[in-house]
């Protein structure tokens, strides 16, 4: 059975103000795109996680071995500052493998986050499109239902007719 224009009108209306906003999933992907905000909030789960967890390893294995080399090098300079190699070099290829990891996962979310700039509108429109295509099937459902059988009149006498 077709939706009248009425129905159509009110399903428009909906996906209006149930949809996802472009507008606010391209706010989330920029502030928070490494931590798959905008992935989450239009559905994307598994890939939304799969962000995050890069965005982890690349905090555990580039920022924090970053941080500790450079605390590292201020202090054995300080300390021994004509013999810095000697006394100093000994964890510098430790953590030059791991932050070879984190600058791995750093290179893999930022060819995701310009990936996604083009993604967004059409993982907008496709979730948009899901909705219409869940209110109209409802709205179908709905209106294929037969009206209630009306309520038998009273006569006045105390006797009642019913609907034939």
């Amino acid at each position: 059975m077709a939706l009248t224009t009425e129905q159509q009108i009110l399903i428009e209306q909906k996906v209006t103000n149930y949809g996802k906003s472009t507008l606010l999933a391209y706010l989330l992907w920029f502030f928070l795109a490494g931590w798959g905000v905008h992935r989450f909030y239009l559905g994307h789960i598994k890939s939304a996680l799969a962000m995050m967890t890069l965005t982890l390893i690349n905090s555990i294995f580039l920022v924090i071995p970053f941080m500790i080399q450079l605390f590292k090098l201020s202090a054995c300079m300080e300390r021994y500052p004509r013999s810095y190699d000697r006394m100093c070099g000994g964890l510098d290829n430790l953590f030059g493998g791991l932050m070879f990891v984190g600058a791995a996962a750093a290179i893999a979310i930022a060819i995701w986050f310009i990936v996604d700039a083009f993604l967004i509108p059409g993982m907008v429109r496709r979730k948009n499109d899901e909705l219409r295509q869940r209110l109209s099937a409802e709205m179908t459902a709905t209106s294929a239902i037969p009206a209630a059988p009306t309520a038998p009149a009273n006569m006045g006498n105390g006797t009642q007719t019913l609907p034939m």
